[in-house]
C-alpha cells in the first residue's frame, strides 16, 4: 500500500471528497495535514495595532526562520493584542497574523488609507 502525505489547505469540500474516493479505490492512504494557522482569526482592533513597517519586520523574521526571534516576536505581539497563542505554535501564529495584517493594510491602500507604522493614526 502506498502512503503519501498531502497538504490540503483551502480545497473545496467536493474536490476533497472526490480525491478521497479515488485514493480509496486505488488503495492509497492519504494523510491530511491541517494548516496550523487556519485556527487564528484576528479582529479589526487586533490588526489595527501595527502598520507597514511592522509587517516588513515580521516578514523578515519569518523569512530568516530563527526560532528564538520567532518566539520573541510572537510573545510581543500576543502581549500587545492581549492574546495567548500557546507554546510551540509561534510560527503558525505569526504566519496567520502576517497574512491577515497584510490583507488589512492592502485593503486600506485601495481606499487611499495607509498606516506607516504602529505610531501612525489610521489614514
Amino acid at each position: 500500500m502506498n502512503t503519501r502525505t498531502a497538504r490540503i489547505g483551502r480545497t473545496p469540500l467536493l474536490a476533497l471528497a472526490v480525491l478521497l474516493c479515488v485514493a480509496a479505490a486505488a488503495g492509497v492512504v492519504i494523510l491530511l495535514v491541517a494548516d496550523p494557522g487556519d485556527g487564528y482569526r484576528f479582529g479589526e482592533a487586533e490588526l489595527s495595532v501595527y502598520g507597514e513597517y511592522e509587517l516588513q519586520v515580521l516578514e523578515r523574521v519569518l523569512r530568516d526562520g530563527r526560532q528564538e526571534a520567532i518566539v520573541e516576536v510572537a510573545e510581543t505581539i500576543c502581549r500587545k493584542i492581549g492574546w495567548s497563542a500557546g507554546r510551540g505554535d509561534e510560527r503558525a501564529f505569526l504566519e496567520a497574523f502576517y497574512t491577515q495584517l497584510r490583507a488589512r493594510l492592502e485593503r486600506g491602500m485601495r481606499f487611499g488609507k495607509r498606516k506607516a507604522d504602529k505610531f501612525a493614526g489610521e489614514g
